[in-house]
């Protein structure tokens, strides 16, 4: 018989063992009974399956040993879920073969493939996942989420260990309140980038992406005339001209610029600025104050750069949750973003939104970032999925809006 073994990364390794031996070591806990003598046993739920695989291997770094994550004795057409693995080694004197003994601590529920379901945008609903194994489990997620994301709503902080730089060369006092040289000021609307007795200055190189997609919301305080900048770069630059209400996005060689609305701008109210580079640089930039209706436009900037730091200008005003996708959002999409700084929540479960990039929740519970890293206890709940196919529906109800799929795979016992 063969024995193929997964690793972290999806890959797959095929072991050939002289003998496989299967125990069930647990299925029980006991409890004691306070203020008595009494100790009970009930059921764990927890039937973890201890598997002893003996064989000879030619090379002893052929198999990633250490990094097992699921096994299947049918050729590949069900999996059981690995918690711990470890491999001991013989001695054979007389030849070059490297005689082993695998031990894995399992999971006795075989799990079929994995099916996705079709992607939605945000707050959406997938309906009628379901899987047809003989003990419940549990639907995944994929949630292709941005590759920065700061709310700058209290801090400076995003997702993934990320920070918007700041500087400010005096001390600036707001509403009665003295905040010192480099102390950032935030407000309802966001980080207050403004002038007032000396100019805020944010910065953010922004991560490499082959298309992307650039959104953030922009609120004045104080009216004003002129030309206010939202960021600006060697070859990048973003400004709003408010004596010409417009938007404009140039590589300092070409100007794509939108219809701005300057009224409800210099008025307070809150707008949301998005701009996007596809393939071959084209790109297009959309703007709309809130209540209102969007407006944009598109073109080619061929010069614009993205490996220098973006400085944000004076806006007389605040700068809130500066997010970038690495893909290009349709039409549909970045005009339903739902700005949000929370967990991620579906039905009953949530997922704390720490970790930028695709995160990746899998039918066994193990919620990993793009690099495979394990980050599981950002968890809590579950989407339980019957056994015997009954549908299940699965709406992200909280959370940034991103692309994502739900899974399901059928588990047996």
């Amino acid at each position: 018989m063969s024995v193929i073994v997964k690793y972290s990364s999806g890959s797959a390794y095929t072991l050939v063992p002289e003998k496989v031996e299967t125990e069930l070591i647990q299925d029980i806990s006991v409890y004691h009974i306070p203020l008595s003598n009494f100790n009970r046993a009930t059921r764990s739920g927890l039937g973890f399956s201890r598997i002893t695989i003996i064989g000879t291997v030619e090379d002893k770094r052929a198999c990633l040993w250490h990094d097992i994550e699921e096994v299947s004795f049918n050729s590949g057409t069900t999996y059981q879920a690995v918690y711990f693995s470890s491999a001991s080694f013989a001695d054979d004197l007389w030849s070059s073969l490297y005689p082993y003994t695998l031990t894995l601590i399992a999971s006795p529920i075989l799990y079929a493939a994995s099916v996705s379901s079709a992607t939605v945008w945000g707050l959406a609903t997938v309906s009628g996942i379901h899987q047809h194994g003989n003990v419940a489990g549990q639907a995944g997620i994929v949630y292709l989420g941005p590759d920065c994301y700061f709310p700058l709503v209290q801090s400076l902080s995003g997702i993934g260990n990320q920070s918007v730089g700041f500087t400010r060369e005096l001390a600036k006092t707001v509403n009665g309140v003295v905040y010192p040289v480099n102390a950032p000021v935030f407000g309802i609307a966001g980080l207050l980038v403004s002038e007032t007795t000396s100019q805020d200055v944010p910065t953010i190189l922004m991560p490499v992406a082959a298309v992307r997609t650039i959104a953030c919301k922009v609120k004045n305080a104080t009216a004003t005339t002129g030309t206010v900048t939202v960021w600006t770069a060697t070859k990048n630059k973003l400004t709003i001209d408010l004596t010409n209400n417009l938007l404009k996005w140039t590589d300092d060689t070409t100007t794509v610029q939108c219809t701005f609305p300057t009224t409800a701008y210099l008025a307070g109210t809150v707008v949301t600025v998005v701009a996007i580079e596809g393939a071959s640089h084209g790109v297009s930039i959309v703007c709309r104050a809130a209540g209102g209706s969007w407006t944009g436009n598109g073109g080619t900037l061929a010069a614009i750069l993205w490996t220098n730091i973006l400085t944000f200008g004076n806006l007389k005003g605040s700068l809130a949750h500066l997010i970038q996708w690495p893909y290009v959002l349709a039409e549909a999409e970045y005009q339903a973003i739902h700005f949000a700084a929370g967990p991620l929540i579906w039905n009953t479960m949530s997922i704390a939104h720490k970790r930028a990039g695709t995160l990746t929740l899998d039918e066994d519970g193990v919620l990993r970032d793009a690099a495979g890293t394990d980050y599981s206890g950002l968890v809590a709940g579950r989407i339980t999925l019957p056994a015997g196919g009954t549908a299940v529906d699965v709406a992200m109800t909280e959370g940034l809006s991103s692309r994502w799929t739900a899974t399901a795979r059928d588990t047996s016992i």
